[in-house]
């Protein structure tokens, strides 16, 4: 799929979506084999709840298609978020399709990475596993944005990753969940609250990190103070930078 067809997932519902999304993925990847885990650049973005993460993944996505992009470096990204990341760990034939695009290099080098994040036993440990060895896996593949709170850690192996933390005040956040959900402010900061918690936990329980640790993150922004845009045009000066230094040492 060309950047300029790009279809996001939540613009199709259902599951019917996320399969259509991820085949569109696959297609648009055969062939980059040799290349997965050696050199593409990639993308993380934490967020504060309601600070604009899914907002700025579809702006890079808008801004791509903007850039003079002979070599193709800006061509053919996807967007995965939690949602899609645990539809693609539920389901055998969309990991087998991710696994059969990695080099040999992947599987010999980082098969037992994420098995060393991880010794839990329980259902819920084995689905945060297996999410986040996908979100590995699309990472190594690379041209990938990838929003979602963990991905930072997951993929803190990688050189190619680029990774954003995005911040905003609680009165800013709080009025984009009112407005965006129809929710009066008490309910509308509870929600914030729990999702800011609920985060927090995660990322101390799995990684042992704390996901306000400025060190996990190549940049963060206050989208308060800073245009969308803006945090977009840095973002895509570090990809070209990055691109550059893996093409350097490879």
């Amino acid at each position: 799929m060309d950047n300029d067809a790009y279809v996001a997932p939540e613009d199709i519902c259902g599951r019917i979506g996320e399969i259509r999304f991820f085949e569109d993925f696959i297609k648009n990847r055969d062939g980059v084999r040799d290349q997965a885990g050696i050199g593409l650049p990639f993308v993380t973005i934490s967020r504060e709840a309601s600070s604009g993460g899914h907002l700025l993944s579809h702006v890079l996505m808008s801004d791509f298609l903007k850039q003079e992009d002979y070599s193709g470096l800006f061509k053919d990204w996807h967007i995965f978020d939690r949602q899609l990341c645990e539809a693609v760990a539920q389901n055998a034939q969309m990991q087998n399709s991710v696994e059969q695009l990695l080099h040999e290099k992947y599987h010999s080098e980082f098969k037992d990475f994420i098995d060393s994040l991880f010794t839990g036993q329980s259902d819920k440990y084995t689905l945060h596993k297996t999410t986040s060895r996908i979100i590995h896996m699309l990472a190594s593949i690379g041209k990938v944005i990838i929003v979602n709170s963990s991905a930072c850690c997951v993929t803190r192996d990688l050189k190619s990753g680029i990774h954003i933390r995005l911040v905003a005040p609680e009165l800013k956040r709080t009025a984009w969940m009112m407005k965006r959900f129809n929710m009066n402010k008490a309910d509308a900061m509870e929600a914030i609250a729990e999702q800011d918690l609920c985060q927090n936990k995660l990322i101390k329980q799995y990684f042992n990190k704390n996901v306000e640790d400025p060190l996990l993150y190549d940049t963060i922004w206050n989208t308060a103070r800073v245009e969308m845009h803006e945090i977009s045009h840095a973002i895509i000066d570090m990809i070209r930078d990055r691109a550059r230094r893996l093409r350097e040492v490879t």
